[in-house]
């Protein structure tokens, strides 16, 4: 019975995507949740165990009324709808960062190959080193110490605490036990790298292969670079007057949206009027025409930025020239492959890969700025009175005292 209502479902589901997709002038939104919406109507089709394919329908439902939220203009299931297309929560979260993770079972490679694989330490590669070390790939938190890499804490203690009895040591089951826990509870609070971007070694780089790297930085920093084109101010800020005229201007009927978006638009209107109230009691939230209001739309691009480092990797030409080359998966695997030499010892991380955010991004308090936005006194003029003061011409020079 749930198998027959699929279509309907699924057809729902885009349509809210592409509803979406127009309200926020990003195609791309339109393509991530149309991804999303056949990953999961796909497992709903192929799994027969009916517990299991009530409990995914319920979701597929869930997850249309969050797009629909988001449409209606809540903050809340706007960032969630935002976070999913870019890969900062959800299954896209995974698929970024799964280039980067360890091999499980770990290969047999140096100390390991003297034990079975359930007792092997995780081969950790240059560029989740890099990335596990770097303070900006994560959610908010402080970045681990490298000594952490080589013993995590809770080791260090079991092993201070055997060192107390005589003749007592901590087993290799407990040991491997410990690298595998502290990766991944690490694992968990990293941000995915949202684009990888190739920086040459040096200025002088021939013409030929600076070219090269430019498409290549365009082609896997694409997400990024759409971003930043959305978080960017396009000028200054117009008197509210303007503001509230233009509005009234979008919100004519001769400035309606396509036909096409009716049936997303009558599901949002009969979902904010059956349950809008009681939706807004629960995220204790107003909507936001975000439609209409740019800055309130820079903002949440803005803060979507904030959560979305970019990974850079110097490297030398002949490396470069390799990872442009190949043609992997996904951009982040191509870096990987190039950096794939793993190095059991060596606790620092490499120089030449780091996580960079976008200048762009909404500032969250957690570290001294890098840029500091100065007011021209024209611009406090006009803020202030609308108009720019003409400023005093300077004073001659005095002259010399002899």
């Amino acid at each position: 019975m749930l198998h027959g209502q699929l279509p309907a479902l699924y057809r729902a589901w885009r349509q809210q995507a592409r509803w979406l997709a127009y309200q926020w002038r990003d195609p791309y939104l339109y393509e991530a949740h149309s991804y999303l919406a056949r990953r999961a109507v796909d497992q709903l089709r192929f799994d027969t165990r009916s517990p299991h394919t009530a409990r995914r329908h319920a979701q597929c439902e869930r997850r249309i009324d969050q797009l629909a939220w988001a449409n209606a203009g809540w903050p809340t299931a706007v960032r969630r709808a935002l976070e999913q297309a870019y890969a900062r929560r959800g299954p896209l979260w995974h698929q970024h960062l799964q280039p980067m993770a360890p091999p499980h079972p770990s290969p047999p490679v140096g100390d390991n190959a003297r034990y079975p694989k359930r007792l092997r330490l995780p081969v950790i590669s240059p560029v989740l080193r890099a990335w596990l070390l770097d303070p900006a790939a994560y959610r908010g938190q402080q970045a681990p110490r490298p000594s952490a890499l080589a013993c995590p804490p809770k080791l260090a203690i079991a092993r201070e605490s055997a060192a107390k009895i005589p003749g007592h040591t901590v087993s290799r089951r407990r040991t491997a036990n410990a690298h595998w826990r502290w990766l991944q509870a690490q694992w968990a609070k990293l941000h995915a790298p949202i684009g990888v971007a190739l920086v040459p070694p040096s200025p002088s780089v021939e013409r030929g292969l600076r070219a090269q790297i430019m498409e290549w930085n365009q082609h896997a920093s694409r997400l990024f670079l759409q971003a930043e084109a959305h978080a960017k101010s396009r000028g200054a800020t117009k008197p509210r007057r303007a503001r509230k005229s233009r509005r009234a201007e979008a919100d004519a009927p001769s400035a309606s949206a396509p036909a096409y978006l009716a049936s997303a638009q009558a599901h949002v209107a009969h979902l904010v009027r059956t349950r809008g109230a009681q939706y807004q009691r629960s995220v204790r939230e107003k909507p936001i025409d975000y439609m209409h209001r740019t800055r309130a739309r820079r903002r949440e691009w803005q803060r979507l930025l904030a959560q979305a480092p970019l990974l850079e990797w110097k490297g030398k030409e002949p490396d470069l020239q390799t990872v442009i080359g190949a043609r992997p998966a996904s951009a982040l695997a191509a870096v990987a492959q190039g950096l794939h030499s793993p190095l059991p010892k060596d606790t620092a991380p490499p120089k030449q890969v780091r996580a960079r955010l976008s200048p762009h991004a909404m500032y969250g308090g957690k570290g001294p700025r890098s840029v500091l936005a100065r007011a021209t006194p024209e611009e406090v003029a006009w803020v202030r009175h609308g108009a720019p003061v003409a400023r005093a011409a300077p004073a001659p020079p005095a002259p010399a005292s002899t």
